[in-house]
């Protein structure tokens, strides 16, 4: 069964206080030519939080499929709402589904959990924070556990600060793009250079830091790199990413948009939806 990769990979804009030269939050803008690479993510973050949510549009390549999503999610806290269509390699039809991230609690739509697992209900809702444990003898029970772990810790906050602690995140230049001046800014990171506290200043919590080793751990992943376009209001334009693993290669590029659409998150009807024994 594969995994829903949408709330794990789409969670990237956030917000802490700026420590670069303008205050973009504010209304004011970046000097392109000139801000740093870690002053540009935290103004970034800054203004993308004034904003308060984002829509965006995902798509990540692997070996065995392609995964196309659509969101609508807030910038300050863990609240997503996502379509999501997979196609796998050599398939002739692909698969639709659907995730509605509200903090702690995941309601997953996901044709390929078979109807069995979820009780013959539409849904399923996973409690983030009391999972059943990933090595119950329940099969069900520890795929449900699998399926959430990669949800647990979805955070915008901590997302768009975790490229901070890239040990070699720099500036590639400004480049113009339909007669806009954006900011590209790259870092890639593997288990071994990944440090082992949060660099000073990076906003980034211990607990976010070693909740992502974890998941990179269980996930076989070997090397991550990401690239990053940004305009002068701070406001994130197009985040591209590329995993090496155990599992092979995959990419993932995502553009965003209309900043500051209304988020409501709707859950599912009980009657549709099985809830996951809770731990």
């Amino acid at each position: 069964m594969k995994l829903f990769t949408a709330a794990a990979t789409v969670l990237v804009a956030a917000a802490c206080s700026s420590s670069g030269t303008v205050g973009v939050g504010g209304g004011g803008k970046i000097n392109l030519d000139r801000v740093s690479a870690a002053d540009a993510i935290k103004d970034a973050s800054a203004a993308q939080i004034a904003k308060h949510s984002v829509k965006e549009h995902l798509t990540y390549t692997s070996q065995r499929l392609t995964q196309s999503v659509d969101s609508l999610q807030r910038t300050d806290r863990a609240t997503l709402e996502s379509t999501v269509v997979d196609q796998v390699t050599g398939a002739t039809q692909s698969t639709h589904g659907e995730v509605r991230l509200d903090g702690s609690v995941a309601y997953v739509d996901n044709p390929e959990i078979p109807a069995a697992m979820r009780q013959n209900k539409q849904w399923i809702k996973l409690d983030l924070d009391h999972l059943p444990p990933r090595d119950s003898s329940d099969k069900n029970l520890a795929l449900f556990a699998a399926l959430g772990a990669s949800y647990r810790g979805a955070d915008p906050v901590q997302g768009s600060l975790f490229a901070l602690a890239y040990p070699d995140l720099h500036r590639v230049g400004v480049e113009t793009r339909d007669g806009r001046r954006l900011l590209h800014l790259a870092a890639s990171v593997t288990p071994d250079t990944l440090p082992a506290t949060p660099p000073p200043g990076s906003g980034i919590t211990q607990a976010y830091l070693d909740l992502r080793r974890t998941q990179w751990k269980d996930q076989g992943l070997t090397k991550m790199s990401v690239d990053f376009w940004m305009g002068e209001d701070g406001l994130a334009v197009e985040v591209k990413q590329a995993e090496s693993g155990t599992s092979g290669d995959s990419t993932g590029d995502m553009t965003q948009s209309d900043w500051g659409v209304p988020v409501t998150i709707v859950a599912p009807p009980a009657d549709q939806t099985y809830t996951v024994p809770a731990q």
